[in-house]
């Protein structure tokens, strides 16, 4: 993703992100002079996995878990990360080895995991009927952002 938003000047930053609580998939680009265009190259992004004949780069499926690896990781080094994941284990009545037994969750993940979930999880995502898109700017600039993403 970073190549083609990034890399190609439509946007400064963008995360997509999974909150497994409310079952809710997120795509966040900011700072972006042609929102538009970058919502829809975004959206182009994550439809190629749906594809008839796409297949996952094993490297990229390795690299990205050891991506969540190292923030779950992170989020641990001081006392406030470990308070805070106390805190969480105690307010949603996980086990102890909840971050642990995550990690190895996320570790165990396969290509065909991926197929499985982009299918059945990333169409609803991508589909306007069951998803919402949500515009932050400066009010100056309402009318031509909705006006670009009405064409």
């Amino acid at each position: 993703m970073w190549r083609k938003l990034r890399g190609e000047g439509l946007v400064y930053g963008y995360n997509l992100s999974v909150n497994v609580n409310q079952g809710t998939l997120v795509l966040g680009l900011t700072k972006s002079t042609h929102p538009d265009k970058a919502f829809e190259a975004a959206l182009k992004l994550l439809h190629e996995p749906l594809e008839e004949g796409f297949v996952w780069d094993e490297q990229q499926l390795e690299a990205a878990k050891s991506s969540l690896i190292f923030e779950e990781v992170e989020a641990l080094q001081s006392v406030a990360g470990v308070v805070e994941e106390a805190l969480f284990n105690l307010l949603y009545r996980e086990s102890q080895d909840f971050k642990r037994s995550l990690m190895e969750r996320i570790l165990s993940v396969t290509i065909s995991d991926l197929n499985r979930v982009g299918k059945k999880l990333v169409r609803r995502f991508l589909s306007p009927e069951e998803s919402s898109t949500v515009v932050v700017c400066r009010p100056s600039k309402v009318s031509k952002v909705e006006q670009d993403f009405n064409r």
